[in-house]
């Protein structure tokens, strides 16, 4: 779907403005591809499971690439995207990337999947590629980075488990702390952070605990935490899991405070965990709905009927921060755009974006929610400071 003009121009406006300080002009600088054309991919999971997240990714690129034309193109050259179905598969990430090169992007726009980034990153970082991932988490993807054109304009796993920690300490002194990790590779970073800052902050943990879901029920588990007077439950595991443990916990009779982590950001949990979700709390990124800054996109978005507007806002952002780049190196090549995302900040949609020197951002990201009357909203004192 296109939108009219007079939809779209006030917001092209905006995005010319938030690059004005860095002059367009053109560049005699080949670009990948075509020397008149600047290619923009975006890869993630088109289809599957988690189509809904690549559908997103694939919106918030392609109205960015739409305003960048509208404001004159990069450095002479039109921009164009090109899209790449990775269905979330580990095992196809390598070829898949071979693709993308084949392609002749300039910048990647993903993946989606931590598992398919990584392999991936190896590629681009080779291959002079440029790659942004808008919503990987797993530390791994810059701990270990592949090279200086890797980045990250999201959270990672590891900073939720010390937000966690930290907002357990601070709000439940004295507490019956208890951790239950549904098993999974996806809660190992976060909770090694969170079993660090537990210690620092001087929180003796009662126990932690795991269960597989694969082998029965969490009923054992349950009757633990029951029967030790559990009053805070910190639960690491993914959507329907720990929907599944919340249900049956609340059921058995479990009144100690719970605690998620961010894959409880869906109103979808409340169809799965039904009444007992009422009043959980979660790590979770910022609220692109809750940002000033972002409300002509989230506007746009939903005239385009995306349900998931933090994935297209970080994809939209992570294309921004390339565009400033390229214009402030006056090139698209990769180490000249990398050296400037590096080093500089810049303005975007989800507010002033900068990276450390591994590619992950220097902000905090992630904040305490609250499920409530079949949504979600942040709790009183959860703030973002880099969200205007």
């Amino acid at each position: 779907m296109t939108l009219s003009h007079r939809q779209t121009f006030p917001f092209r406006i905006w995005f010319l403005a938030t690059l004005v300080f860095l002059p367009f002009e053109f560049s005699n600088d080949p670009v990948r591809g075509q020397t008149n054309e600047v290619l923009i991919g975006v890869a993630g999971p088109l289809s599957g499971p988690y189509e809904k997240y690549g559908a997103s990714m694939r919106a918030g690129t392609s109205l960015a690439v739409d305003d960048i034309n509208a404001a004159g193109g990069l450095l002479g050259a039109t921009v164009r995207m090109v899209e790449f179905d990775d269905r979330c598969d580990v095992d196809d990430a390598t070829d898949l990337a071979e693709e993308i090169v084949e392609a002749g992007v300039s910048l990647l726009v993903g993946h989606f999947c931590s598992g398919v980034s990584m392999p991936a990153s190896e590629v681009c970082a080779d291959e002079g590629i440029v790659e942004i991932t808008p919503a990987s988490s797993n530390p791994r993807l810059t701990i270990n980075r592949s090279g200086p054109t890797i980045f990250r304009s999201y959270g990672r796993d590891d900073d939720q488990g010390i937000v966690v920690a930290n907002y357990i300490a601070d709000r439940f002194p004295g507490a019956r702390v208890f951790v239950v990790q549904i098993a999974n590779a996806y809660g190992d970073f976060i909770l090694d952070t969170a079993e660090t800052t537990f210690a620092t902050r001087g929180i003796a943990v009662e126990d932690w605990l795991e269960y597989d879901p694969k082998m029965g029920s969490p009923s054992s588990t349950i009757r633990k935490l029951i029967s030790e007077r559990a009053d805070v439950i910190y639960v690491v595991g993914y959507t329907e899991d720990t929907a599944e443990f919340v249900a049956e916990a609340r059921e058995a009779g479990l009144q100690g405070t719970i605690i998620g982590t961010d894959s409880l950001m869906t109103v979808e949990f409340w169809d799965l965990a039904g009444p007992a979700a009422e009043g959980l709390l979660f790590a979770a990124h910022p609220s692109i709905s809750l940002n000033t800054s972002a409300l002509a996109l989230v506007s746009r978005l939903d005239t385009l009927g995306v349900t998931d507007l933090e994935y297209a806002a970080f994809a939209y952002a992570a294309v921004q921060e390339y565009a400033a780049a390229a214009l402030a190196s006056g090139s698209t090549e990769a180490d000249k755009v990398a050296e400037k995302l590096q080093a500089e900040t810049f303005e975007t949609v989800i507010g002033p974006i900068r990276f450390d020197e591994q590619g992950d951002l220097t902000v905090e990201f992630w904040g305490i929610y609250r499920h409530t009357n079949g949504t979600f909203e942040p709790v009183a004192d959860t703030h973002w400071n880099w969200m205007r």
